[in-house]
């Protein structure tokens, strides 16, 4: 009966170790995780743009404060809900359609019109596959740029070099405009308008 008992101490022992080494390691991986996630949140909380992950089935997991102040939300808010659960308009059939390519393995680069309660701003997209460490797709993340305000002033450029365009060339005096090419002796010509040509008989 003692060695029974002896050996089942024993047995006992080892399980209860063992038990204790595998919730140990879970923890311990938890923590890990949660260390990471916290150094991921921190990281992208520093760029500028929208940054987000989902998961496969389209579900915010990770989002930055960008994103958050788009849409006035939390981030307790909004992950775990889809893009069409949050948007204003008929942007979400474009937004999933680049998030499938991305599921599906791609890397996707697209430029959007969003709208949110602030207006609509354009956006330029890059999406990427989240891989584990097996290789196995787990989801995709995502950074997108405002750039309304770029669109903006290249539009105003363009019509201001159109004006400029024609009000050179519709000037009485010959006008010519010419760059120095990088190797220091050769011109190109830039603008020559009609004028010129009537001067010279040169054409541009």
């Amino acid at each position: 009966e003692g060695k029974w008992q002896e050996l089942f101490r024993s047995e006992y022992l080892r399980l209860v170790l063992k038990r204790s080494r595998i919730e140990l390691d879970r923890y311990l991986e938890s923590r890990r995780q949660t260390s990471e996630l916290s150094t991921l949140k921190s990281a992208i909380s520093c760029v500028p743009g929208l940054v987000f992950a989902k998961d496969m089935d389209l579900r915010y997991v990770v989002v930055n404060n960008v994103l958050c102040d788009y849409n006035e939300k939390t981030a307790d808010e909004i992950c775990g809900k889809r893009f069409e659960d949050l948007s204003i308009g008929d942007s979400a059939s474009a937004i999933n359609a680049t998030d499938r390519l991305a599921t599906s393995g791609q890397h996707v680069s697209k430029v959007h019109e969003l709208t949110y309660a602030r207006g609509t701003r354009t956006f330029r997209g890059q999406k990427s596959p989240i891989l584990d460490n097996d290789g196995k797709q787990i989801g995709i993340c995502g950074v997108y740029h405002d750039i309304t305000d770029l669109r903006e002033a290249e539009t105003r450029l363009q019509q201001a070099n159109a004006f400029q365009a024609a009000v050179i060339e519709k000037a009485s005096e010959g006008v010519v405009v010419v760059r120095l090419l990088d190797d220091g002796r050769r011109l190109s010509v830039l603008v020559w308008n009609r004028r010129l040509t009537e001067i010279t008989g040169v054409e541009a």
